[in-house]
């Protein structure tokens, strides 16, 4: 599997472990949900993107390639930090954002 995937794989574990005790699993799960059918507009492979009540997952990402890969999750995060904003504040999301841009440029 993809570095890149095991990066985002942990950045979705902790950002699940965040925001999960303060919105509940099912709210999050929703959320998460119109982040996936936003980044799915633009990109059909993100349909391989996993939510369930443990989380997100990117293991059935693996087989693609790199850059359309950090595409698809770029543009996942993007989305699900935009609809977090709405949601509980900018504050909250702009943590959440420095937390992706320390733990993405770690990976790279």
């Amino acid at each position: 599997m993809p570095a890149i995937i095991d990066l985002y794989n942990d950045l979705a574990e902790q950002i699940w472990n965040k925001i999960v005790p303060l919105l509940g699993v099912h709210t999050v799960m929703v959320l998460v949900q119109r982040a996936l059918w936003m980044t799915k507009q633009k990109y059909f492979d993100a349909g391989a993107i996993k939510v369930d009540e443990n989380g997100i997952f990117f293991n059935d990402l693996a087989g693609m390639e790199t850059e359309d890969l950090k595409n698809i999750l770029e543009d996942f995060f993007s989305s699900l930090v935009c609809i977090l904003a709405r949601l509980v504040g900018e504050e909250i999301a702009n943590k959440i954002t420095r937390k992706m841009d320390f733990l993405t440029e770690k990976g790279e």
